[in-house]
């Protein structure tokens, strides 16, 4: 049995559910309207990851075009990922 995933601030439709659902293994989606300040959402987190050991934890975080890993990444990625970026930041 392949271990469960535990996603983290996603998307409801994000593609890494989608991709672990298709392969018919477990998708734990938390989406990014949860609020983990609040004592039920972390104990519904907490419930899974005793639920299935070994669970792999993914978390969002954000990838704006502002953001420092936007800033590293269009350094390394020359023009055309700057215009990939450009492109999707409208």
């Amino acid at each position: 049995m392949a271990p469960a995933v535990i996603e983290i601030c996603a998307e409801p439709d994000s593609t890494l559910g989608q991709v672990v659902s298709e392969a018919g293994d477990t998708i734990c989606r938390y989406t990014a309207v949860g609020d983990f300040r609040r004592a039920d959402t972390l104990q519904s987190a907490v419930a899974d990851v005793l639920r299935y050991p070994g669970a792999h934890v993914m978390a969002s975080i954000p990838c704006i075009a502002g953001g420092s890993w936007q800033k590293l990444n269009l350094h390394k990625g020359g023009k055309l990922h700057r215009q990939r970026i450009e492109r999707t930041s409208k």
